[in-house]
Parts: structure tokens; sequence; C-alpha cells
């Protein structure tokens, strides 16, 4: 990634949280938004989940249309209301739930 699609994809978001959030300090966050550092592939990725939601920046095409949303809600393909994290996580406890009674 460019310095300038660096900057594109964090524009409107401050420096300082994206520091903490990454884990570095400003001189490094700087020598990436300048280009004179190259950005690790895993920062970016972090980024792309982080700032556009975007799963399949880490799951590869299987996972395109799937996405975190800024309320921690997750989009899937060809559903029209984001799923919230209590239904994933039920969905976790009822699939456990039916493999012991089938014991």
């Amino acid at each position: 990634m460019q310095a300038e699609e660096f900057r594109d994809l964090v524009a409107g978001v401050g420096d300082t949280y994206l520091c903490q959030f990454l884990g570095v300090g400003a001189a490094t966050f700087r020598r990436w938004k300048t280009g004179k550092a190259r950005i690790p592939e895993a920062v970016i990725k972090l980024l792309h989940i982080k700032l556009d939601g975007d799963l399949s920046s880490i799951g590869g095409k299987d996972w395109e249309g799937f996405a975190i949303n800024r309320d921690g809600t997750l989009t899937l393909p060809l559903f029209h209301r984001p799923i919230p994290p209590r239904r994933i996580a039920a969905m976790f406890f009822f699939e456990h739930e039916q493999r012991a009674s089938d014991l």
C-alpha cells in the first residue's frame, strides 16, 4: 500500500487514536503516512477491518460481503438486518446444546 492510499484509509480518524489502537508511536505512524517506512500488511488488514468492517481482508473471497459494523453488529450477504453479537453467541450455545442432546 502506498502512503497516499494509507492516508485515504485513515482519513478522518485521529492519529493519536490510531497510534494507540495499533500500538505504535507517533513517529512510526508519521513515517507510514509520509511513505518513509513500509506499512506492515497486518496493519493494513487490521485497519480495513476496524475502519471499513471488511472481513474479506483477512478471510479472503469467501468472506466478501461480510462486515463488522461500527456498532458491533455483523452484516452478512443477502441478509437485510445486521446481527448483534448476542445472537451470534446464542447460535454457538444452541449448536453445543444440540450436539449434547445427540449423544
